[in-house]
């Protein structure tokens, strides 16, 4: 039996947040939330997908 790592599914949030991202309206975000939460991983994740072009 091998070990695979933990992971939690992201994939409706990363939906989520690209729709947000895509709104015309949306110049600057604020992107918050304690220490140890997964902002990193979130972003790493997300940005390793996809590449947005400002």
């Amino acid at each position: 039996m091998t070990e695979q790592p933990l992971a939690i599914p992201i994939e409706k949030i990363k939906a989520d947040f690209h729709t947000f991202l895509t709104h015309d309206q949306n110049r600057r975000i604020i992107f918050s939330g304690p220490f140890g939460i997964g902002k990193t991983y979130f972003l790493n994740e997300f940005f390793g997908e996809k590449r947005f072009i400002s």
